[in-house]
């Protein structure tokens, strides 16, 4: 969440600071987009917890109760 609160900061700088320059403003709003666009799903990757494997069956140890 807190990158996503960075960009939005950066895209508002952008615009104040480029605002004379449309065609800036645009193509660094563009390239923002995509870097959002490609967090996506490496944030949804790291939320996905892993699955533990199942518990291994346990053999009765031989030679007892002989």
């Amino acid at each position: 969440m807190t990158i996503f609160a960075i960009i939005a900061f950066v895209v508002v700088y952008a615009i104040k600071r480029l605002a004379g320059q449309p065609m800036r403003i645009a193509a660094t709003i563009v390239a923002l987009a995509t870097l959002v666009g490609a967090m996506v799903p490496l944030v949804d990757e790291l939320h996905t917890m892993p699955s533990a494997p199942p518990p291994r069956p346990v053999s009765p140890a031989s030679g007892v109760g002989r």
